[in-house]
């Protein structure tokens, strides 16, 4: 009798270590799983980032050189001022030099 209870004994410890075994593989395969989906959310952020940061760079890039084109046009701009400065100067001094004429003629 007491060996009867031993093999119902081993076979219930048997039985309880194949279960567990089984939630052992099961729970490997799940974190394993769960690792993997991990890993593919991680490299899609990734990605993602990524293509963000070289839509930022592009962008910034446009930015500076339609800056650098203001630049140039407002230099353009400054230099053409002093070009008409220069001409109003001339062209007074003209009307001064024609009126001055006039009086040394009359």
């Amino acid at each position: 009798m007491f060996k009867l209870h031993l093999e119902s004994k081993t076979k219930e410890l048997e039985v309880k270590k194949a279960q567990l075994l089984e939630d052992c593989v099961r729970e490997r395969n799940e974190k394993e799983k769960c690792t993997k989906m991990f890993e593919e959310i991680k490299k899609t952020i990734y990605d993602k980032r990524n293509v963000e940061i070289d839509e930022l760079r592009k962008i910034s890039h446009e930015l500076l050189l339609a800056n650098k084109k203001e630049e140039e046009e407002l230099e353009k701009m400054e230099k053409k001022i002093v070009e008409l400065r220069e001409v109003c100067v001339i062209k007074a001094e003209c009307e001064m030099m024609e009126s001055e004429k006039v009086h040394n003629r009359l």
